[in-house]
């Protein structure tokens, strides 16, 4: 899809963990629940996949209850209360949502929460060395850099939830509350970005189209589903017979490997692999597609009319492959069912181009 059909989602709330071992101040460490009896439903139950140690109390402001009224562990604070956490306030609110320290320890205020900040994952996040609890946040740095990538990369926008978890220092109440500071900063990196991205590909594909329809149908299910392999079917709606040696190349996204081959003789394979040269996605991906092609036999045409399927391979999930053209008797054509801004039918443009040559010798 176009990037501007993407809006990127940005968390105005927390996670956190208590109990947490291992790892660099928190981050990558472990926090099993230690009584794993006492899972939440439908979590744990594993040896191996064991739910987590919520944090609790003033470290899950914005907690949920069970359905015996109990809190339910989760790390969940509006970021104007990580704020006041990580400056040593503990919070004039506490009461309005269901904490009381003087009866509690857990809703008490005690050792030091320290931001962290990892540049690789544009990510902070606050480290209770004394409790061993971790809560994620978002801050003014890590939006900020998302936000870039966002005019960088021509993306539609931002989604943030929820609102009220923005933060802002109130003088008054001298403590950090509902804001809007990290809305305003999306606003003032945005408002001059350029025109996000309304095409699906930034290549140049013909401006000619030929009616073909295309269509994936058949994925095996259970333990069958693994490579993924489904029919690929191009049905022939012009009037126009592609001979044997026709050449189609579509793209296909960076998001799975390169490994795209077919099982049916066409010689399915990526022409123009896209993958991050470094060989991992630490940091995004550089490149938006690999460019796969395939060619019917030679000994096989596809009249008006007709169809041919073969059977296509790939090792991860993926939408339809887009940006199709297909390439024979010297001449390249995009696909119409792609209904691209600017496409005119191959009839139409030969009729088009034939009224121009006689216009032209006319006036001669």
């Amino acid at each position: 899809m176009p990037a501007g059909r993407i809006n990127i989602g940005v968390p105005y709330y927390t996670r956190g963990w208590q109990g947490v071992t291992g790892g660099t101040n928190g981050l990558w460490g472990q926090a099993a629940l230690p009584d794993q009896s006492k899972c939440p439903p439908g979590t744990g139950g594993g040896t191996v996949q064991k739910c987590g140690a919520g944090a609790v109390g003033i470290d899950n402001l914005w907690h949920d209850l069970d359905v015996a009224s109990k809190e339910v562990p989760a790390g969940s604070n509006p970021l104007w209360h990580t704020m006041n956490l990580a400056s040593g306030r503990p919070g004039s609110y506490l009461a309005a949502y269901g904490l009381n320290p003087a009866t509690n320890p857990a809703d008490q205020l005690t050792g030091t929460y320290v931001r962290n900040y990892d540049a690789t994952l544009v990510a902070p996040w606050l480290w209770n060395a004394q409790k061993k609890v971790f809560l994620s946040i978002e801050d003014e740095q890590s939006l900020g850099v998302k936000a870039q990538y966002v005019a960088d990369r021509g993306i539609g926008g931002v989604m943030f939830w929820e609102f009220a978890g923005d933060y802002a220092f109130d003088t008054a109440r001298n403590e950090y509350f509902i804001g809007n500071t990290l809305t305003a900063l999306l606003y003032n990196k945005l408002k001059t970005a350029p025109a996000y991205g309304n095409r699906l590909t930034s290549a140049t594909l013909p401006a000619e189209t030929l009616d073909i329809g295309f269509a994936l149908a058949g994925f095996a299910l259970g333990d069958s589903n693994y490579p993924i392999t489904p029919k690929l079917t191009l049905t022939n709606n012009s009037t126009q017979t592609l001979p044997g040696g026709a050449e189609f190349q579509f793209d296909v996204p960076t998001a799975i490997p390169s490994t795209v081959t077919d099982q049916s003789g066409f010689g399915l394979t990526v022409i123009s692999n896209g993958s991050n040269p470094s060989g991992n996605n630490v940091g995004g991906l550089k490149s938006d597609f690999h460019r796969a092609s395939f060619k019917l036999p030679s000994w096989q045409s596809l009249a008006p009319g007709a169809s041919v399927t073969l059977t296509i391979n790939y090792y991860l999930p993926m939408p339809m492959p887009s940006n199709w053209t297909v390439t024979f008797n010297g001449r390249s054509y995009a696909l119409a069912q792609e209904a691209r801004r600017g496409g005119v039918p191959a009839a139409a443009a030969a009729k088009a181009s034939t009224a121009k040559a006689a216009t032209t010798a006319v006036r001669k």
